[in-house]
């Protein structure tokens, strides 16, 4: 989910994680109804968000990430949002 390079807030849609310099070609959507309500309680300060199969987790800056992104050490910078499934044999 990136929180700071759109207007609004936006999942990407992909199948596994993109690097950083293939983030303006992948696809986004906007954040579903278990995704605003979980964005809300990371922007609180929070670092999870669980609900059924579905989890929300903070992206939050390191010093690592001020150089690039400014703010402050701690910043909610995205988030990933899973679905977990069981592993079918």
């Amino acid at each position: 989910m990136s929180l700071l390079l759109k207007k609004e807030p936006a999942v990407y849609v992909s199948d596994r994680l993109p690097a950083m310099e293939e983030l303006k070609g992948v696809p986004t959507r906007p954040l579903d109804a278990f995704e605003t309500e979980g964005l809300a309680g990371l922007r609180k300060g929070g670092n999870l968000y669980v609900k059924g199969d579905r989890t929300l987790g903070a992206i939050r800056s390191t010093k690592q990430c001020l150089d690039c992104h400014g703010g402050n050490r701690g910043d909610l910078l995205g988030a990933f949002s899973y679905i977990l499934r069981t592993e079918s044999k």
